[in-house]
């Protein structure tokens, strides 16, 4: 599923790879030409930054809003061994591809670029705009369209297949395969071209974007631009190589100097600071687990003991039971898992020092909330010297 543009006036060659919205596993099993192109390039394009969706959507539960997280924690727990989200399985890599691609970039300091506003997407499915349902077509459908299907043409890097199938589930509703694959293709093709003029960049569009005569390949060669199918090569020593040298580009260290904290994530967090109070928050959208810190500075009206409680007081005003425990710098910890059977389960530190108090949150599925993670997560704290 990898391209290489050059030609055309181009100093460097730049990289066009398919991308499947899903974080199943067979789909991170990439060739070592992707890896190469992804650690080269000097940056990486992306349809658009999913993550500005962070700030109005929940992927388990709709209704999220970042400027409650430290009030509610809105996350739905599966009873089962395995939770769901909205990209499939908990089973899954943590990120769909196109993250992991955002991830990889921001944690080596790469600008991402975007090709739409994220507004755009959303416009898609705005319950603003009515589309006229084929109702034959969606019975059809049912039965021989499903994502597994869509993931083996994918999976063979069948590009002509996956426009099919693409265009088939599209036509339920008249004029969205326009608007969903052919308009943007326009509009994306406009993109690369415009930044891969000034460095070597690693783009990645869904898959169902690259065939057909609007295609942006076809596009891209229309303008002049030598487009080449790189042939997939699994070297066992080569991928091992990058594998490595990406492996550096796997953890993000926040660093804040006003609340003089430091905070190891998986990835870029979104940061919202007001007046004496932070709120930072990272999403895994593949598996929907969540990683938040709140700092406040301290109310000097309410003592240490109360200042804790209020953290481990439920909404009905029973106080939850934690552990206490002293570091070897001196400083107490708090810490608690809160159960809450099929709903809102987190983990939870708190640490309070004499001008403010640091709680961490993580919550997700089953199997997230049941590993090493919230602990590795919590301890990849430190407060500043």
């Amino acid at each position: 599923m990898l391209w290489e543009i050059s030609g055309n006036g181009l100093k460097e060659n730049s990289y066009l790879f398919g991308t499947f919205h899903s974080n199943d596993k067979r789909l991170f099993v990439f060739p070592d030409s992707v890896l190469w192109a992804l650690h080269t390039a000097k940056g990486v394009v992306l349809e658009t930054d999913i993550t500005g969706l962070m700030d109005d959507i929940d992927i388990r539960n709709s209704g999220y809003n970042p400027s409650q997280v430290s009030e509610k924690i809105r996350y739905t727990i599966s009873k089962k061994r395995v939770s769901s989200s909205g990209f499939r399985e908990e089973t899954g890599r943590p990120q769909f591809i196109d993250l992991y691609f955002q991830r990889v970039s921001e944690n080596c300091n790469k600008p991402v670029y975007t090709l739409e506003d994220v507004s755009a997407q959303l416009e898609l499915i705005s319950p603003d705009i009515s589309y006229t349902v084929d109702e034959a077509i969606l019975d059809k459908l049912k039965t021989e369209l499903t994502p597994e299907k869509l993931k083996q043409a994918y999976l063979r890097g069948d590009i002509l297949e996956l426009l099919e199938l693409t265009k088939n589930s599209a036509s339920v509703f008249e004029g969205f395969y326009e608007q969903l694959i052919l308009n943007r293709n326009d509009l994306m093709t406009v993109g690369i071209d415009s930044l891969i003029r000034k460095e070597s960049l690693f783009c990645a569009v869904g898959a169902a974007h690259l065939a057909g005569q609007r295609g942006i390949l076809a596009q891209l060669k229309r303008k002049g631009f030598e487009v080449r199918r790189m042939i997939p090569v699994y070297n066992p020593d080569t991928l091992d190589h990058y594998f490595s040298l990406l492996k550096s580009c796997e953890g993000y260290r926040y660093s804040d100097t006003l609340f003089s904290f430091n905070l190891n994530l998986p990835g870029k967090p979104k940061v919202y600071k007001e007046n004496n109070q932070l709120e930072l928050f990272f999403e895994e959208w593949g598996q929907g687990n969540l990683y938040m810190a709140t700092v406040y500075k301290n109310d000097k009206a309410m003592s240490k003991e109360e200042l804790i409680k209020a953290f481990f007081t439920n909404d009905k005003g029973r106080e939850l039971r934690f552990k206490e425990r002293q570091l070897k710098t001196g400083i107490c910890i708090y810490e608690a898992f809160v159960d809450r059977k099929d709903t809102d389960s987190h983990w939870i530190r708190v640490i309070n020092v004499q001008n403010a108090t640091y709680a961490l949150y993580c919550t997700g599925g089953y199997k997230f909330l049941h590993s090493q993670r919230p602990k590795a997560y919590f301890d990849g704290f430190s407060l500043n010297k």
